[in-house]
Formats: structure tokens, sequence, C-alpha cells
């Protein structure tokens, strides 16, 4: 894509250039690429195992209740039970 420019003063004549703007549009392009790059990495980042928490804070009793319930189940061997 090409946009005129003027390369004197109006008031001497009207000469103008033609340049090409697609280096500055393809820049604009990687820089938005770049940035959503960015967002996708960050979130993987936040994904890993290794990010998360060793302990959730408020939460040691809805883990005790799913861990009674695992280990019952495992007792039972699998007799159907709902976690309610």
């Amino acid at each position: 894509m090409f946009e005129e420019v003027d390369l004197v003063p109006r008031t001497e004549g009207r000469r103008k250039k033609l340049i090409n703007i697609e280096p500055q549009q393809k820049l604009i392009e990687q820089q938005k690429e770049q940035k959503i790059l960015k967002r996708y990495i960050d979130a993987i980042e936040k994904l890993q195992e290794y990010a998360l928490p060793d302990s959730i804070p408020c939460r040691e009793e809805e883990k005790k209740i799913i861990t009674e319930f695992l280990l019952e189940g495992l007792q039972n061997k699998g007799s159907n039970q709902t976690l309610c």
C-alpha cells in the first residue's frame, strides 16, 4: 500500500512522492502479535503445576471432606455414593 507525501511546501508547487507504508503496517501487526503471544505465555506460566501454591487458605475443611470421601470409596471398593 502506498501513500502520497508532499515533498515541498504547498506554496512552491505540488510535487508528490509515493512512499510504501507496508513496513509500518507490518511493524504494527508484529507488535500486536507479540502482545498476544506474551499474554498466551503468561497464561501458560500461571497454569503450570509449579505455579500452584502448596495450600489454599480457608480450604482445609473442603479438602478434608473430599479426602475422606475418596478414602471411603476406596475402602468400599467404589460403591455408589455421591459427594454432597
